[in-house]
């Protein structure tokens, strides 16, 4: 009896164990729950959660980025942070190259935990770049060491009311808009704005539908169809393509323009002013390694052999040209230039009495060895039938006397005319040559510029 009394008292204690221990597992959790939310409102407080942010972009992208003061989040329907005031600079430069009224960034969950590279959207809200100050930092990045993988925007891309400067032109009121973005498939972008140059305002309406995707460590565009509307010194013009920028650069478009900014056309040749499209083409490439930043960044653009061709207008309509030009260094640039017009435009000075009437096309060459600030004179070579003009000019003289041509008739050029015929006032001449100088040059350091055979 005594037994069973014993066996039938320690019964009622097991559950009581087991609920005191639920108690405690409960109240490790409710405790653990506390301190997650505890730290997740420590580091989720707008403040710390901007510095969070911008230390780790800063580190990523090696810039220093700040904002004008904490940023706003959201985590429904999908994280979505907006920093105000943003802005970039480059480590070792005085003034940002980039800054923001607003950024506003949106990511999948996905993207938070890893999975993908996507991004929903970004909206820029009246941003402002510097274009030579994106260059300088695009050139410091080191070179890419994987493929390409363009990431996704789900939302797309926007830009409202921004801004593009450069050392001699800017871009105002940029509206852009690229609903969507993913590799290997077809997107449209559409953009429009203000192109300033000196005293004059060109507006631009563009759009740009093309197939981009990741090439090798490098970008590729293909089947680019590109429609710009435009007034004052921008031209309107239709035109299709490709571009990659990989292992190897190489561009490729051909259209035609609709419209010929009045004071090209001025300064060319009136027949550009008739009606009708004037077709043009551009090929330029250099086949061999990509550039080292981006085709942003034009200094890089010359550390490999370089190739360009360009036409543009109707041999039977206009006065067509075309050039061929190849370059070739990285602090010497040795550069040739071979082009041909179909025939002497009515908008220039007229030539000597016998030339005009030879239907033959002007030849010219022109071949430059030096600096790539353009400082060491430039051979040159201009053709038509049996007659030439040889000689050489430095860029900044010429430059010089055009702001101040009322000081001397004649540019600051050293040339040699040599023609087996010329017609002057009834008189023939035969067997002409003539040499020009410019004395009153001031001298120039001797530079050996390259020799040029002129070209057929």
């Amino acid at each position: 009896m005594k037994a069973r009394g014993a066996d039938s008292s320690a019964t009622p204690k097991q559950p009581r164990v087991r609920r005191r221990l639920w108690r405690k597992i409960l109240g490790a959790l409710a405790l653990l729950s506390l301190i997650l939310v505890l730290v997740a409102a420590y580091f989720l407080q707008p403040a710390r959660l901007t510095a969070l942010v911008l230390e780790r972009a800063s580190r990523m992208l090696q810039l220093e980025l700040h904002t004008t003061g904490p940023g706003s989040y959201a985590l429904r329907p999908e994280p979505r942070l907006v920093l105000p005031g943003l802005s970039a600079t480059a480590p070792g430069e005085r003034a940002p190259f980039f800054r923001s009224a607003r950024v506003e960034l949106a990511l999948p969950w996905s993207t938070l935990r890893g999975r993908s590279t996507d991004i929903s959207s970004i909206v820029l809200k009246s941003p402002d770049i510097d274009l030579p100050g994106l260059q300088r930092w695009l050139a410091t990045l080191p070179p890419r060491t994987t493929p390409l993988k363009l990431p996704a925007f789900t939302r797309g891309l926007r830009i409202d009311d921004g801004v593009l400067r450069a050392t001699n032109w800017r871009i105002e009121h940029i509206d852009l808009a690229l609903p969507t973005l993913a590799d290997s498939k077809p997107s449209t972008l559409d953009a429009s704005g203000d192109f300033l140059h000196e005293a004059s305002t060109s507006k631009f309406r563009l759009t740009l539908a093309s197939t981009p995707a990741g090439m090798g460590r490098g970008l590729r565009i293909d089947n680019a169809r590109i429609d710009l509307k435009s007034d004052g010194e921008l031209p309107s013009l239709t035109a299709t393509g490709s571009m990659h920028d990989a292992d190897t650069f190489a561009v490729d478009l051909q259209g035609a323009m609709q419209r010929i900014p009045p004071q090209w056309a001025a300064s060319i040749d009136s027949a550009f002013t008739r009606p009708g499209d004037v077709p043009f083409s551009i090929a330029a490439g250099n086949g061999a390694q990509a550039l080292v930043a981006t085709s942003a960044a034009p200094i890089t653009a010359m550390r490999q052999h370089l190739q360009l061709r360009f036409a543009v207008g109707d041999p039977k309509r206009q006065p067509a040209l075309t050039l061929i030009g190849e370059a070739n260094g990285v602090e010497i640039l040795d550069a040739h230039l071979h082009g041909q017009l179909s025939r002497w435009p009515d908008a220039w000075p007229g030539l000597p009495a016998a030339l005009p009437t030879n239907p033959a096309p002007i030849v010219f060459d022109a071949s430059y060895q030096g600096t790539l600030f353009l400082d060491a004179p430039i051979a040159f070579v201009v053709r038509r039938a049996d007659a030439s003009l040889q000689g050489r000019f430095r860029i900044a003289d010429v430059r010089a006397w055009i702001r101040n041509k009322s000081d001397t008739m004649l540019p600051p050029i050293e040339a040699t005319l040599s023609a087996p015929r010329i017609d002057v006032g009834g008189m023939q001449l035969r067997g002409v040559k003539l040499d020009m100088r410019d004395n009153a040059a001031p001298e120039q350091p001797a530079t050996k510029p390259s020799r040029i055979a002129p070209k057929s």
